[in-house]
């Protein structure tokens, strides 16, 4: 910002062009005062640093120091809920994706359709799921499922010996949450030649600087809505070197920032299986938690509804239909 300010200097025109403009001030200053700006800045290397740095101060020279930080509870979002959503590989968080029915042996392939083994849950397989080759990575979208096997979209011409199923997402989902927090800075200008007046100059610099290079600096980075003031110019007793005495003044920049984080990552789900087995074996369709003493009202024995209802907390007292089909 400052170099480039150097480069140009016009835009030092611009900064002092009061001096010129007003009439009061164009008497007493005038286009020397801007002239002799102009060529302190040329003849000046403005140093840009940390404040508290531990080795000797060079003058002039702007310091930057961190201010205070703190959540915004005006900017507080529910959950820390945002509509960010990322997409990460296995390999990039290190968790790779099991196969929805492991490689088994090929027993029969014909007019696209391909056999499962017989201890396969059908329930877990959805259509666009992935019959894939594990020795050469090659897969095939699954057109239907049936007990018959998995229809092959386009009957392909398989000619592994083995075949396993994965699934259609191969990553991972996670949201973006954040939090808005008011993040201040301290940007301190300092002259220590004795001469209180190139203060005057680089504040002003310094100051139009942050200014023309807020949208751009600042709010392109995620600092946004800051707000700018300055302190009182002073003599600072702190960098006096060889008696001379050193002045300087503060800029305090407040902003906005979005601090952001990943919550856990999850599967894409592909299907719903909506079953539970009793200790019988036999399946049922839903399995309907209830903590009441009576069966719901809606139960009616004439029915064959496909859902049942389990008694908490020890299940003794239950309710079942069986599933007409």
């Amino acid at each position: 910002m400052i170099e480039e300010l150097g480069k140009n200097p016009w835009l030092i025109e611009d900064v002092l062009s009061d001096v010129v403009t007003d009439p009061l001030l164009s008497e007493i200053y005038g286009q020397k005062e801007v002239d002799n700006a102009k060529e302190w800045f040329k003849n000046n290397k403005i140093a840009v640093v940390m404040k508290y740095r531990k080795d000797q101060m060079q003058f002039p020279c702007v310091t930057i120091a961190m201010g205070s930080s703190s959540e915004s509870e005006s900017d507080a979002r529910l959950a820390d809920q945002s509509t960010e959503v990322e997409e990460l590989t296995p390999e990039k968080i290190n968790k790779p994706i099991p196969y929805v029915i492991k490689p088994f042996p090929v027993t029969s392939y014909a007019l696209g359709v391909m056999a499962l083994p017989e201890d396969a849950d059908l329930s877990t397989l959805a259509k666009d799921m992935l019959l894939m080759d594990p020795a050469t990575g090659d897969a095939f979208p699954i057109k239907s499922i049936s007990n018959a096997g998995v229809e092959i979209e386009g009957a392909p011409a398989l000619t592994a010996t083995k075949y396993g199923i994965i699934p259609q997402y191969r990553y991972f989902r996670a949201r973006r949450e954040m939090a808005t927090f008011t993040e201040a800075y301290t940007i301190g200008c300092h002259v220590g030649s004795g001469d209180p007046a190139p203060l005057l100059w680089l504040h002003s610099i310094v100051l139009y600087g942050l200014l023309r290079y807020r949208e751009s600096l600042f709010e392109a980075r995620g600092y946004q809505i800051s707000s700018v003031s300055s302190t009182d110019f002073v003599r600072s007793t702190d960098f006096e070197i060889d008696r001379d005495a050193a002045f300087s003044r503060w800029i305090n920049m407040s902003g906005k920032v979005e601090n952001t984080w990943l919550k856990t990552p999850q599967r894409v789900i592909e299907s719903t299986v909506l079953s539970a087995k009793d200790a019988t074996g036999v399946v049922k369709r839903i399995k309907i938690m209830s903590n009441l003493d009576n069966n719901p009202a809606i139960a009616d024995d004439s029915k064959q509804d496909s859902w049942g209802t389990v008694n908490e907390p020890n299940q003794k007292r239950t309710y079942t239909k069986r599933d007409p089909k």
